[in-house]
């Protein structure tokens, strides 16, 4: 599926396998966006884009075990990972700042960022 066909559909895309991700992460971070709840319940799969290498929507296990998984304490440092962009880059949510990049692990950098998730995905992918 493509990406933006599938952020125009969010709620259509809701996996059981993603119950519970939404309500780990409020216990943590307190309440989340709703469209932020949206896009975590989305089904993990590839997601077709049209400038990029696919995206991969992190499964449950994969967000919510990212540190054992990827090397990397993303939620601890206030993020988290919706998806793999691949070469330790991520599509991430940052809590505090209340917006939307991506983010390399490698360099720890965060660039394109937005606080529209629409947006990052129309003008980047």
């Amino acid at each position: 599926m493509n990406i933006h066909e599938a952020v125009k559909n969010l709620k259509a895309l809701k996996d059981d396998s993603m119950d519970g991700v939404v309500e780990e992460l409020e216990k943590q971070f307190g309440l989340l966006p709703e469209v932020l709840k949206d896009v975590l319940n989305m089904k993990p799969d590839h997601y077709e884009t049209l400038k990029a290498d696919p995206l991969i929507k992190l499964s449950k296990t994969s967000i919510l075990n990212f540190e054992y998984n990827f090397s990397y304490d993303i939620i601890n440092k206030g993020m988290i990972p919706l998806f793999d962009k691949f070469d330790g880059d991520y599509v991430v949510y940052r809590v505090k700042e209340k917006d939307y990049c991506i983010f390399s692990i490698t360099s720890e950098v965060p660039f394109r960022i937005t606080e529209d998730i629409f947006a990052l995905i129309a003008k980047y992918f």
